[in-house]
């Protein structure tokens, strides 16, 4: 309740207390005179700290008047202010309330209502009217309350001031014998600390309070070490002056019943409050500015002689407050006397100074904070932040140090791109990363199953992406999104870093023909180094062991690789093929992947095995007879399967019929037209259905489990297609992804049927081979940078040059659902399709499959390929941003700046000073000056 009071500024309340005072002070002040509401006076920032100040010294004068009335005076503050020296000094409201029983009285007392009877007798009839006489006996008890206020050093209560101190009596009737108040009932205590109060006072007994500016507490004239305390003083007298007033309002007086007294007239509202956050320009100081040039600030504080005018106007209201009071209440005698009213309203007095107080100086972070506004425009947001800060870091730091957008091509130099991998915030747009180019000297690997690791080559790059969020709102949500062009494909592997050249795949997925993938990236915050740190420090050995090798395992997961795998340029490899050879040849490519995937076909048999030297146009030929032969052999052997379909069809028909006792001879000549036209028509890999010759559990493009290809029979069930001429046209492309293969399975013989060949596609889960070959740096004499270091090296630095404690190492993961948009046809429109897991397990089998082709079970190297390792750090702020501006005096500008040195310098490996521009340098040498000692 004391902090939502603390914090809470209600603007209406607050305007009816300045204008209810502005009124009195046109009567106490000169008709010259005209102080305003600060915000409509120019000032400055340390005007704001002297407001505060004034305001601070106003309340604590303005309550001696009420401590008075409490019968604390002057020389009784003197005595509690040497006390306070020492000890803490407490008020303590105290009392004990009696009731004892006096008399009993009996009378009796007659009715208004009469009782008649009529009798009969044999002299006639007779009436007899009765009067009703009602016997009462009255109970009187004798109620006493005792009260007093005493004030006590530390908690030697046995010498302690009796301040106040006052007995009333009141006789109770009852009609029952029971007591109608407890014989003997002792209040509970009600205490405060004023020690703060009388340590605010001077020897003189003067209000003295100021800010020390120089803290390292001092955030704002609102946010410092010396107004919290005295907005807690302040509190907390509130709520021990409300409870003693609610004592007398809702325990003692109902006690005295019919005392026809008003009890609205005890009320403070007529007391004028001399605490209120005016400025006036002073006119001797504008004379004095102007003389010397306008050199000089002008003085906008009201003086001190405005102050003792104040002061005396509180005293005389309250005066004339009190001597209405005596007018409407008794002297002595009963409950509800003339000192319980004055007690009231001193304590109510209190508690309204106390209101403007805490109004006035939450009014001055309130006009901070409608200052910003006006200064900006509008209030400003967390994605405003954001874009600033993307403008601000493209001038901050030298060009080849700028972070960029997270978007790639995925192409091979002098090509058209592949495609794009970009890394995008919730509206689309690439989010800004620090990267670095890093040198490796050995490839990097991963293992696709336990018997099978595949090696790549090509560049490396490392990212970082500093996130910031702020109290009550949520960070920026990631997705990964990868998109391939027309008639280009590519392969995408995602996993974390398990060593300086290994990586775990978690996913893999082909991209081709117009996909766009958008997978969402979940972010996981860790402890910040500090944070860590304390929350081991009274842990045990054995604990601490524990947390930190949990902490190292969580630190290397924040490591996140994707690495991106043309497949045209490996297939070229494969095959031996020159480079480029298959770039115009999309037919070719198309067949050669489907053999791959679908049927499980060794290289060996489709690779080129002529001479070296022959020219690129008779090895892409002779590749392409080695294809089409190897269709022609399966469309044979699918024709095969489907002729001993219709021949077990039509003999299982020939058995019903016999066992049905039906003639059997329009079946026996041969099959139908009808039966062969049927049987003809099964299509393997269209839209609308498949053959048996295709694998179990692989449903087409479009079908009905939401894969398959992009419109058009791949390979049909009757007459074999005829070999296409090199320079055709643009066909429509097999899809990849549209069916998951086996694993495994050995060459198409023409003696036996594909069925036997196709097995049924196997999981292939990812693991982490412990015998994948690590070279540590350092080993054989390499310089190569090693990735998994980053982590801990960034929590190093974290610990030492984040002096807010405010840097998270963020874990990166997928997210459990993906989107995937994709065309059924080369002219149909784009489809989407939810990835559950399932899905996303036949995407990496896929893909894991071809992957092994492509590189011949782990023996042959892949060249072309980027893999990308990307780091998350959040910068957390524990306040809104606006709050952060102006409750803390924090520019997160400042912070962010500092936040992105720290993480740039550590993955570059060089000095704050040569990362940034030299325009900039002073500046940020004032406000990161720990990153340059």
């Amino acid at each position: 309740a004391g902090y939502h009071m603390q914090e809470n500024f209600d603007q209406a309340r607050f305007v009816r207390q300045v204008d209810s005072a502005l009124k009195v002070l046109r009567t106490v002040l000169k008709n010259n005179r005209e102080p305003l509401l600060a915000e409509r006076v120019g000032h400055t920032y340390q005007d704001k700290y002297r407001l505060a100040e004034f305001l601070a010294n106003s309340a604590l004068s303005a309550h001696f008047l009420c401590f008075d009335r409490l019968g604390v005076n002057a020389s009784i503050i003197g005595k509690l202010k040497e006390w306070s020296r020492t000890h803490s000094v407490t008020l303590r409201f105290r009392g004990q309330e009696n009731c004892d029983f006096l008399r009993k009285e009996t009378r009796k007392e007659e009715s208004t209502h009469y009782v008649s009877e009529r009798e009969s007798s044999l002299f006639g009839k007779s009436t007899r009217t009765d009067k009703v006489i009602t016997t009462i006996t009255d109970y009187f008890w004798g109620f006493t309350a005792h009260y007093e206020l005493v004030a006590y050093q530390g908690t030697n209560i046995s010498d302690a001031i009796v301040l106040t101190s006052r007995i009333g009596k009141y006789e109770i009737k009852t009609t029952n014998d029971g007591t109608p108040k407890p014989k003997i009932s002792v209040l509970n205590d009600i205490d405060v600390n004023i020690s703060w109060f009388l340590e605010s006072l001077s020897s003189s007994l003067q209000a003295s309070f100021s800010i020390d500016r120089a803290s390292k507490n001092c955030y704002t004239p609102r946010r410092n070490a010396e107004i919290e305390a005295a907005l807690d003083f302040f509190v907390k007298f509130f709520h021990w002056s409300s409870n003693v007033e609610n004592y007398f309002r809702t325990r003692l007086f109902p006690v005295e019943r019919h005392h026809g007294l008003d009890l609205s007239a005890i009320s403070s509202n007529e007391v004028f409050v001399p605490v209120i956050p005016l400025f006036e320009v002073n006119a001797k100081s504008s004379e004095d500015s102007s003389t010397a040039g306008g050199s000089h600030e002008l003085e906008v504080i009201l003086p001190e002689s405005d102050i003792e005018q104040f002061m005396n106007e509180q005293k005389r209201s309250m005066a004339e407050k009190i001597r209405k009071l005596e007018n409407s209440f008794p002297a002595g005698g009963n409950l509800i006397t003339q000192a319980e009213a004055s007690l009231i309203v001193s304590l109510m007095h209190s508690r309204n100074v106390i209101q403007y107080f805490i109004d006035g100086v939450n009014y001055i972070e309130q006009m901070l904070r409608k200052q910003i506004v006006a200064a900006i425009g509008k209030e400003v947001q967390p994605v405003d932040l954001i874009q600033y800060m993307e403008y601000h870091n493209k001038r901050l730091f030298k060009p080849e140090y700028a972070p960029g957008l997270f978007c790639y091509s995925i192409r091979r130099p002098d090509h058209y791109p592949e495609g794009v991998l970009s890394i995008e915030a919730q509206n689309g747009y690439p989010v800004p990363c620090l990267s670095h180019s890093v040198e490796g000297e050995h490839p990097m690997k991963f293992a696709i199953n336990a018997a099978t690791t595949v090696t790549f080559n090509g560049p490396r790059y490392v990212h970082a992406w500093v996130d910031q969020t702020f109290s009550g709102q949520t960070g920026t949500t990631l997705r990964l999104a990868a998109r391939a062009r027309q008639f280009s494909s590519f392969i995408l592997v995602i996993g974390n870093i398990i060593s300086a050249n290994s990586l775990n795949p978690k996913h893999a997925i082909i991209i081709q023909n117009k996909d766009d993938l958008l997978i969402p990236l979940l972010l996981e915050q860790i402890p910040t180094p500090k944070a860590f740190r304390d929350a081991i420090e009274s842990l045990s050995p054995e604990q601490q062991r524990f947390a930190k090798a949990f902490r190292s395992m969580q630190l290397e997961s924040s490591l996140f690789g994707v690495c991106v795998i043309q497949i045209k340029p490996q297939l070229e490899k494969l095959l031996n093929l020159p480079d480029d050879s298959l770039t115009k040849e999309i037919k070719l490519t198309q067949d050669l992947l489907e053999l791959f995937l679908t049927y499980q076909v060794p290289s060996d048999l489709l690779s080129f095995d002529g001479l070296v030297e022959s020219p690129v146009s008779a090895k892409v030929e002779r590749v392409r007879l080695l294809v089409r032969a190897m269709q022609n052999m399966i469309q044979k052997s699918k024709d095969r399967e489907l002729e001993e379909a219709r021949k077990k069809a039509q003999y299982e028909s020939l058995t019903a019929r016999r066992a049905r006792g039906k003639p059997v001879s329009r079946i026996l000549p041969g099959p139908s037209r009808r039966g062969i036209s049927a049987s003809r028509g099964v299509s393997l890999s269209t839209g609308r259905g498949r053959g048996r010759g295709a694998p179990r559990g692989v449903p087409p493009r479009g079908g009905p489990r939401g894969g398959g290809g992009r419109g058009g029979s791949v390979v049909s069930a009757g007459k074999p297609p005829a070999a296409p001429k090199p320079s055709a046209p643009a066909v429509t492309p097999v899809p990849v992804a549209a069916v998951t293969p086996a694993p495994s399975a050995p060459a198409v013989s023409p003696a036996a049927p594909v069925s036997q060949a196709v097995t049924e596609p196997v999981e292939t889960a990812p693991v982490e081979v412990s015998h994948v070959e690590n070279v540590p740096c350092g080993e054989i004499g390499c310089s190569e940078f090693d990735i998994t270091k980053l982590p801990g090296l960034l929590d190093q630095k974290f610990e030492v040059f984040d002096l807010d404690a405010a840097l998270h190492s963020t874990i990166i993961t997928t997210g459990p659902k993906w989107t995937k948009k994709y065309q059924k046809a080369l002219l149909s429109p784009m489809t989407s399709l939810d990835m559950d897991t399932n899905k996303q397990k036949e995407e990496r089998n896929s893909a894991f499959d071809l992957l092994d082709a492509l590189s011949r079970s782990g023996v042959l190297d892949i060249d072309e390929a980027e893999f990308h390792v990307i780091l998350a750090v959040t910068h957390c702020f524990d306040q809104t941003l606006m709050d952060t501006l102006v409750q803390k005096n924090v520019n997160p500008i400042e912070k962010l700046e500092r936040s992105m040195l720290i993480i740039a310098s550590t993955i570059t490996e060089i000095p704050v000073d040569q990362l940034v521009n030299p325009e900039y340098l002073p500046s940020v040498q004032l406000t990161s000056f720990n990153l340059f000692e």
